[in-house]
């Protein structure tokens, strides 16, 4: 992932963080206005289902970052039927996102393939440096040749 996808993960984990500080705030009101049991209830569901809209939100977005940094690298991602690196959406059954042996399984494949990109370009730079310095060489020798020849 870039830098851009990792501030909006930071991000919606702190949103996570403010909403989940947020219901813990309306609960403990409503613990201290003695409010009904199914109040009580009523306020812990919400928060569930908000933590768990954001936890969607999170998963999704870390999925689609990893699967287009494939997809550019050209990196084979896991087939969605394999269920031990997919699961599915608790509030969506049509959506399924990488767990996280997915999400290392689909890193790992993305690091082998920029390191072996990184290797590519350090052997064509070392080949192209030497051919520079060979060059740069053989052009002294023979501006040296011509500057004795005109002696």
């Amino acid at each position: 992932m870039n830098w851009l996808s990792i501030r909006k993960t930071a991000k919606l984990h702190e949103k996570r963080r403010q909403k989940a500080a947020h219901f813990a705030r309306v609960l403990h009101k409503a613990v201290r206005d003695c409010k009904a049991k199914d109040e009580l209830d009523a306020i812990q569901r919400e928060a569930l289902f908000e933590d768990q809209l954001a936890d969607d939100e999170t998963q999704s977005h870390v999925t689609f970052s990893l699967i287009r940094r494939a997809n550019q690298l050209s990196v084979r991602t896991p087939s969605r039927d394999d269920e031990t690196l997919w699961r599915e959406s608790p509030l969506n059954a049509n959506v399924r996102y990488l767990n996280a042996n997915g999400i290392s399984v689909l890193t790992e494949s993305i690091r082998v393939e920029q390191q072996k990109r990184r290797d590519e370009r350090s052997a064509h730079l070392e080949a192209t440096g030497k051919i520079v310095v060979l060059l740069t060489g053989l052009a002294g020798t023979v501006i040296g040749i011509i500057a004795m020849l005109k002696k």
